[in-house]
């Protein structure tokens, strides 16, 4: 039984790929359609996320962030599933986050930029803090671009310290065949010149 037992597990962890990624429901970012025109530049009314009724009239930017890329190594043994947690800082450095009052994400996507596809990935997390903030899995066979869902709601100003955030979480999936280098790239939303 002792020697079964390495084997059996062995068999479990090949079909049985772990747990799924969490159940939480996505939510969109704060509404960006310009409702009142300014010396050419379009307000937003802005909601805040704990109080929908105290409002403000801000300025918004969209910007995309890019990050990577990260190179995903094959290993010899590359059927195991396996859940492994990263924690890494990403910068961030532009004036109008400085300056911003608000910042909310928009879409966080995963690219393969060279390797294989996402065949060996089979859910994500990424934390800022312990809030969760973007994720996704199952994902669509043979893809090389992927769209997590996010917390768009979430106001992720305080975690932005110094220039950067720090992010956590969890990859769940296997080696792939060959290496793969993997950008992420988010877009936020930053509003500033509220009142």
């Amino acid at each position: 039984m002792k020697k079964l037992l390495p084997v059996l597990f062995l068999v479990v962890s090949c079909i049985f790929p772990g747990r799924d990624y969490p159940t939480k429901q996505p939510t969109p970012p704060p509404d960006i359609e310009p409702v009142e025109e300014e010396g050419g530049q379009g307000f937003v009314i802005y909601a805040e996320p704990n109080d929908p009724d105290l409002e403000s009239a801000c300025l918004v930017e969209e910007i995309r962030e890019t990050s990577g890329p990260w190179k995903i190594e094959t290993q010899a043994v590359n059927f195991l599933w396996q859940t492994i947690d990263y924690s890494n800082s990403i910068s961030i450095q532009r004036k109008s986050i400085d300056r911003a009052d608000h910042i909310h994400a928009k879409k966080a996507v995963l690219h393969v930029s060279a390797g294989e596809n996402f065949n060996f990935l089979r859910w994500t997390t990424l934390y800022f803090e312990d809030d969760l903030i973007a994720w996704g899995g199952p994902f669509p066979e043979d893809a090389y671009s992927i769209e997590l869902d996010i917390d768009g709601a979430k106001d992720l100003k305080q975690y932005y310290i110094d220039g950067a955030v720090n992010v956590s979480g969890e990859v769940r999936g296997r080696a792939p065949k060959k290496d793969t280098w993997i950008l992420v790239e988010v877009t936020f939303l930053l509003f500033y010149d509220c009142d």
